[in-house]
């Protein structure tokens, strides 16, 4: 394997890479689509695609049968990496996601920036963070002198 830039075999086993492809996307056309860019996407990095998901709708309430399939292979460890678009997803979602990889050994790869890295989960984390300091909602929740009834 590459060291520098994750890509290739998997480190000393000499197979390719496990790959789980996930996305979310809005129609079953978009599905297709996503799909040939998982594929391509993963072949170009050397590792094969052992399993994949596409939960299609829009917004956060949608049934995501493809979500639970994904998390339960991350957490068995039954693959070395996923593939996403994380531009369908917000920041919980996307911190919570690299959580699991990072507890269970597992990388995270996005289709336009590649894998993704510790750098880039603390500058999210830290947006978002900035993001709810400002939110008066969030402010209002937490004051220690708000009376609840």
């Amino acid at each position: 394997m590459n060291e520098a830039t994750g890509m290739g075999k998997t480190q000393g086993e000499g197979r390719p890479k496990r790959f789980f492809a996930y996305c979310k996307v809005a129609s079953p056309t978009s599905a297709v689509r996503r799909r040939q860019q998982c594929r391509s996407f993963v072949a170009a990095q050397g590792g094969a695609i052992v399993d994949e998901a596409f939960d299609v709708g829009t917004g956060a309430v949608v049934d995501m049968p493809g979500y639970a399939r994904l998390y339960d292979a991350l957490d068995l460890g039954t693959v070395d990496a996923f593939v996403t678009d994380m531009t369908m997803f917000g920041p919980t979602v996307i911190l919570g996601l690299f959580a699991i990889c990072t507890v269970s050994g597992v990388e995270m790869w996005d289709l336009a920036g590649g894998r993704v890295t510790d750098e880039q989960i603390d500058a999210l984390g830290e947006s978002f963070r900035q993001g709810l300091a400002a939110n008066e909602t969030v402010h209002d929740m937490l004051d220690p002198k708000r009376s609840v009834n």
